[in-house]
Formats: structure tokens, C-alpha cells, sequence
């Protein structure tokens, strides 16, 4: 058998395949003979039952905000938005980051991906954990991170900098090194959009049939070339599911800009969007809506050139013929490699984490540090039985858990039935689960407070409404990543099992699950982190009854309590390590089980 996906695999999006795959596969999961097809009309349901939970809840906010209101966006709407300064800055500056970040987190997550798939030079488990280590600490936690360590007068990294320059008649006021720039928000939002540009690049390489780079090393190619001419051209369908995961990332991140790009005087949509809904009386959802527009363009377009590519069906699958466990040797590369790998891991993951833990043991956040005040007070403080802490931790561990769990099960009906059906529905369906991915989760957590809160389902201020509007926020994520890893099941394998005369349900439970498993964990792992790391859809949805820590950490921020900011932020970190380790090892036992 061959080498399964990677564990931590994001892969590609579900997009249509055509010619033998999906012969192959609709013949394979549609035994002859069989007229009625259960589990294809239980696939059918559980997806339509997702559609219908986004697209009602859109519905009721679209009816409510122009309907009854008695007005349509027209073209007045259009020039007060798009004739706004602001709207042009927010727009020109997305654009900026989108073509900056966007390249550079593609290239450090390919390259990383490369190292530990493909060369002497992986790190194993420890490689696979800590490209995705900033989806650990929640993004406005990493973004304050970011400001403990590189604010222009109080950031540890300056004092420690001016202290040196100092020590040989260098003396500077601040910096050298200012967070609130250009590049500090760039660099920011290429370590929160570096996992995304690796897992799917990960995961196809190492599916990818070790044979093709041995050919091409035996005829005198260079490991660069054999990596350009080669490995490149066999994942390039991985490649643009990169590409569309890092621009719906890029649009619709709003922790990051609205820490950094604030002070930094660099607006972007998705804060546009943000201020357009919750400080602006009334609520311009208009203007939210058409800003929601202009990203959902971009997105599609993105979207368009990466099915059009994976339609090809020219990427590696998991089949019952074994392959080598081939990789390509640095030489003399290899240690310099790998200490490129540390520093990067240094600098994007765990300096920003310990700054967290370092700051959450100080009564207050100072460079002055007073060793024999470090203590955990701030802890105590926020699990006390008086502070909310203890129960927004709580409600979203539950969240999480259930959420994930709930959320990877509708994944694999749907994606199920998005491979087995080729009609138009099939296609509609296929767009709608992907509208929480190409829209601002704020808007999205609107809409779900106006459909469910009220009548007559009256959900408004507790943990339901926050659960199926998570699983529906986070759904396309693992909608994908399913897809992806049942696109990887060899067509021979379920065959085999259907000629052994067992139906669809027992080849579904004994052959595909168990060939999806390394990437269902992975969408487990990412649901999990996601919802309980949440601060966009928690801002809107949590209340004083229903706390969680995404909506804690915002009130921590806007209160200016850095130090329990810190702490919260540090035992959800340590939480969500444990999870993943936990995740990844029982994946990579499944693995070894094959």
C-alpha cells in the first residue's frame, strides 16, 4: 500500500473530478444491480440539510435587511461605498497584502513542506506540528504576542536590542523594530497564512510516487531541478489549493488588522466590514455586503483556476501497489536546511507563545522585569470561581469537542455526495458549502443571531446557537479536506471490495473511512482549534450566559489587561497542544495499522 496523506493534510478543495477518477469512483460506490442506494440518499439529506443551515439563516438577514425595509441595493449604494476613502484604502491595501503576504507564505509553507515530505531533512512528528503551531495561539493572541516582542518603545526584542546598542555608544529612543508598520503586518500575516500554504503541499507530496524524482535524479538532475521540473508540475492541483486557501485567509482574517494595521493606519476590508456592522448606528450592512461581494469575487476567480486545474486528475493517489519510501539527499545542504527550519519555527511559533507565557506570569506588561514578582496570580485570577474564565473554558472545550466531532461526520456525508453525483444540484450544493469560507465570519454571525435567536427557535444566548454556527462556519474547511483524502482512494481498492460481494455500507466502513482517517483527523484537528481559538463569530454570538474564550479575550483586550490576556491565551495554547498531539499520534497509529 502505498504512503498515505499527510496527517496533517489540508488539501485540496472539493472540486469536480472528471474523466476515470470519477467513472471509476461513482462506479465503485454504486454497485450494479442496486436500485435503491441507501447511503446515497442518506448523503443526499445530511447535505441539503447543510445547505439549508447556511443558506436560511442568509436568507432571513437578505429579507429582514432589504425586503422589509422596502429597498434594494442600487446604485446609490454602490457610489457611497466605493466612492468612500476609506473603502478605496481598505480595498488598495488588502490588494497590497494579499500579493505580498500571500507569495511569501506560499513559498516558506512549499519549501517547508518540501524539507520535511520530500528530503533527508525532516523533522517527523515534531516537523508535521510545528508549521501549524500558529494555529495554536489564537490570531489577536498571536498578534499581541507580536506587540509584547516588537512594540517600537516597551517590545522585549527592542529593549534587548537597545540595550545592546547601547552597551557600545549606540542610544536610541525606540525601536529599531516597529510592529505597527508595513512589514510587521505583513510579516503577521504570513505566519498566521504559512499552515495553510503547507498542509495541502504536505499532503500531496507525500502521496506523490517517489519513482518519478528517482527517474529524474538518475538522469543527472540536480535536487532543484528534479524539485522545479518535477515535484512541482505532479502537485500543482495541491499548489492552487494553496493559493485559494491563503486568499480566503488573507481576505477574511480580522484579529490582525485590527491589532496591528489599527495603530499601524492600514485599514482592510475585513475591518471595513467589522466597523460597518458593529460600529456603525444602524448597522450598514449594505456596505458590509457589497465589501462581502467584491471578496467573494476574488475568490471565486481563484476558485475557477484551481478546479480547472484539478480536473485534470493528474495528482497521486493512494493505491493497493506499494512505493518506495524514497527522498531526496541535501548532501552537505542538509544541516543548513534544517537550522533555516528551526530558526523560522523560532521566530513565527514558539517565540511568540513563550512571549505569551512570559507576560502571563507578570503582574502587568513591562520590559522592566521584576523576577521576584513572577507568580501566577493571573491564572489564579482568571479561573477563579469569580471571573467567567473558568466557564468560557468550559463552554468552548464542549463546543469544540462536540463541534468537531458533529462538524468532520456531516463533512464526510457531503463530501461523499459531491463525489457520487454529477448533476447540477451536486454542483449548486458544492458552492453553497463553500459561502463560509468567501464571507466575513462577522457577517455570517449576524445573520445566525437574526435567524435562530428569535422565534421560533429562540436559541439566542446559549451554547446551540454558538454550536451550528460554528460547525456552519468552519463546515467548508472540512468539506475540503474530506473530499481530498476520498479523491486519494484508489479505485481498485473499492472495487475489490465490491467484486468480494460486500455492499456499500460495509465498503464505505471497512475501506474508504479507514484510508480517510489520517485526513478526517486533520479536519478534527483544525474544527477543534478554529472553534475553540474563535473571535470573529464569538464577538457577535457569545453573551454574559454563554461565555467562551474568544469573546473573553476580546473584552481582556478592550480592557487593556494584558497580563490575563496573556494567561487565557496561554492555557488555551496548552490545551490545543495537547489536543493535536493527541490527534496526530492517534492518526499516525491508524496510519502504521494500513
Amino acid at each position: 500500500m502505498s504512503t498515505p496523506p499527510s496527517v496533517a493534510g489540508l488539501p485540496a478543495p472539493a472540486s469536480e473530478p472528471s474523466g476515470p477518477l470519477r467513472t471509476s469512483f461513482r462506479s465503485a460506490l454504486r454497485p450494479q444491480g442496486i436500485r435503491y442506494r441507501p447511503l446515497h440518499a442518506v448523503t443526499a439529506v445530511v447535505t441539503l440539510v447543510l445547505c439549508l443551515l447556511l443558506l436560511y439563516p442568509l436568507t432571513i438577514m437578505v429579507w429582514r435587511t432589504f425586503v422589509l425595509g422596502g429597498d434594494v441595493i442600487g446604485f446609490d449604494d454602490l457610489e457611497r461605498v466605493f466612492t468612500d476613502p476609506r473603502t478605496r484604502s481598505a480595498v488598495t491595501n488588502t490588494a497590497v497584502i494579499l500579493f505580498t503576504a500571500g507569495p511569501l507564505a506560499l513559498v516558506v509553507g512549499g519549501m517547508l513542506a518540501w524539507l520535511n515530505e520530500r528530503t533527508d531533512a525532516r523533522f517527523g512528528l515534531v516537523g508535521e506540528l510545528l508549521p501549524i503551531a500558529s494555529l495554536l495561539v489564537p490570531p489577536i493572541a498571536g498578534s499581541i504576542a507580536w506587540t509584547f516582542l516588537l512594540s517600537p518603545n516597551s517590545g522585549f526584542v527592542n529593549v534587548l536590542i537597545r540595550d545592546v546598542l547601547g552597551a557600545i555608544g549606540i542610544h536610541l529612543g525606540s525601536g529599531p523594530v516597529d510592529i505597527f508598520s508595513w512589514y510587521g503586518v505583513i510579516l503577521a500575516y504570513t505566519a498566521y497564512m504559512v499552515p495553510y500554504a503547507y498542509l495541502p503541499l504536505a499532503a500531496s507530496l507525500r502521496s506523490l510516487d517517489p519513482a518519478l524524482e528517482e527517474a529524474a535524479r538518475m538522469s543527472g538532475s540536480s535536487p532543484l531541478r528534479t524539485f522545479v521540473t518535477v515535484t512541482l508540475p505532479a502537485v500543482k492541483p495541491a499548489a492552487l489549493s494553496a493559493v485559494f486557501l491563503v486568499t480566503v485567509v488573507c481576505l477574511g482574517i480580522y484579529s490582525v488588522p485590527s491589532i496591528l494595521g489599527t495603530r499601524s493606519g492600514i485599514d482592510v476590508m475585513s475591518t471595513r466590514i467589522v466597523q460597518s456592522m458593529k460600529f456603525s448606528y444602524p448597522p450598514d450592512t449594505r456596505g458590509a455586503l457589497l465589501l462581502g461581494l467584491v471578496m467573494l469575487l476574488v475568490i471565486g476567480v481563484v476558485w475557477l483556476l484551481q478546479a480547472r486545474s484539478a480536473r485534470s486528475g493528474n495528482y497521486a493517489r493512494i493505491s493497493s501497489r506499494g512505493q518506495s519510501d524514497a527522498v531526496v539527499s541535501l548532501g552537505r545542504w542538509r544541516t543548513p536546511a534544517r537550522l533555516a527550519m528551526i530558526g523560522y519555527l523560532l521566530l513565527m511559533s514558539v517565540i511568540p507563545l513563550v512571549a505569551l507565557l512570559f507576560v502571563s506570569v507578570q503582574r502587568y506588561w513591562t520590559p522592566d522585569v521584576k523576577w521576584d514578582e513572577l507568580g501566577l496570580q493571573n491564572y489564579r485570577a482568571l479561573l477563579s470561581s469569580s471571573g467567567p474564565a473558568g466557564e468560557a473554558l468550559r463552554n468552548s472545550l464542549w463546543l469544540g469537542t462536540v463541534g468537531s466531532v458533529v462538524g468532520v461526520l456531516a463533512a464526510v456525508f457531503a463530501a461523499l455526495y459531491l463525489y457520487r453525483s454529477t448533476s447540477r444540484l451536486a454542483r449548486v450544493a458544492d458552492g453553497v458549502l463553500k459561502l463560509p469560507g468567501n464571507m466575513s465570519h462577522i457577517v455570517l454571525a449576524v445573520a445566525f443571531v437574526l435567524a435562530f435567536a428569535g422565534d421560533p427557535f429562540r436559541l439566542g444566548n446559549t451554547r446551540w446557537l454558538l454550536l451550528i454556527a460554528f460547525i456552519a462556519v468552519y463546515l467548508y474547511q472540512a468539506v475540503l479536506q474530506s473530499s481530498d483524502a476520498l479523491s486519494r482512494v484508489g479505485d481498485d481498492l473499492t472495487d475489490a471490495s465490491y467484486t468480494s460481494g460486500h455492499g456499500e455500507g460495509r465498503t464505505l466502513r471497512w475501506i474508504i473511512l479507514p484510508l480517510m482517517a489520517p485526513g478526517l483527523v486533520s479536519a478534527g484537528i483544525l474544527f477543534f482549534v478554529h472553534i475553540i481559538g474563535d473571535v470573529n463569530a464569538a464577538a457577535i454570538l457569545a453573551g454574559s450566559r454563554n461565555p467562551v474564550v474568544g469573546s473573553t479575550l476580546v473584552d481582556l483586550y478592550e480592557g487593556g489587561d494584558h497580563a490575563q490576556l496573556a494567561a487565557l491565551a496561554g492555557i488555551l495554547s496548552l490545551i490545543s497542544v495537547a489536543f493535536v498531539l493527541a490527534a496526530l499520534s492517534l492518526a499516525r497509529f491508524l496510519t502504521r495499522r494500513r
